[in-house]
């Protein structure tokens, strides 16, 4: 009983911080699409580093307001896989393999996108702050940039490959599992919709597809906390099946 509470308190927080993820993704999509372009961002600077470095010198706090968003949403979502598994994992000895392995590629994901943000948003002012002060190396600060930029950029890609595989194979289970029929259909849609457009962004990295991505994984971990919060108000039930030496037959003795 004990054991079982404790999984619902950590279901319920597990919950509340992937809605917290979501609220966060979309402030995020809120900040580059409202906050930056009132202080002279175009998004014609991502694809001109010339033009982006020297805003990025004058605006380096608001830009890193961005990253820092991003990092909050990614850091939300670090309990989200292990807390799945825990809560739909033990009821079915198939689906608990599948969704386990889901959950390691969840983590990479995560890890994978946290690891791509931190080294644009820590090379990024440095980077720009050199251009603006050594106009006579200003080509070779440039291919730095787009070096560092590139990578983090890969880096990402790669993470939502993963963060794909990890929203299709855990709604597949989900789908026979959870009581909850919304989130896993959503979590099956966007999980194919992210490896779409991963697959077509790194074969066409100047696709916008990517930007309307944010908003529907916004949507979809809001989804997938609410779920969880559903699930932590529930009783738990025991689907395992019944083994016949766990039934005690008695046959009534003939006189």
């Amino acid at each position: 009983m004990q054991h079982d509470r404790k999984r619902s308190t950590i279901t319920r927080w597990s919950g509340m911080a992937a809605i917290g993820s979501g609220l966060a993704f979309g402030a995020t999509i809120a900040y580059l699409f409202g906050v930056l372009p009132r202080a002279g961002f175009t998004f014609a600077m991502l694809d001109d580093r010339a033009s982006l470095l020297p805003w990025l010198a004058q605006h380096a706090r608001l830009y890193g307001g961005l990253w820092l968003l991003y990092f909050i949403s990614q850091a939300l979502l670090l309990p989200l896989p292990g807390a799945l598994v825990a809560a739909y994992a033990n009821t079915n000895t198939r689906g608990s393999g599948v969704i386990a392995i889901c959950a390691k590629l969840g983590y990479a994901a995560i890890l994978l996108a946290i690891v791509g943000l931190v080294l644009v948003y820590t090379t990024s002012p440095l980077v720009a702050s050199a251009y603006i002060r050594t106009p006579g190396d200003s080509a070779a600060i440039l291919l730095l940039g787009d070096l560092f930029a590139d990578t983090g950029k890969e880096i990402r890609l790669f993470s939502e490959v993963l963060l794909g595989l990890w929203l299709l194979g855990t709604a597949a289970t989900l789908l026979q599992r959870s009581r909850s029929v919304l989130a896993p259909w959503a979590m099956l849609a966007i999980g194919a919709y992210t490896e779409i457009v991963a697959v077509i962004k790194i074969s066409d990295p100047l696709t916008p597809l990517e930007d309307t991505l944010g908003l529907f994984l916004a949507l979809v971990y809001g989804a997938i906390g609410a779920m969880l919060l559903q699930h932590s108000r529930m009783p738990e039930v025991d689907d395992r099946p019944v083994s016949r030496s766990n039934v005690n037959l008695t046959v009534p003795e003939q006189h």
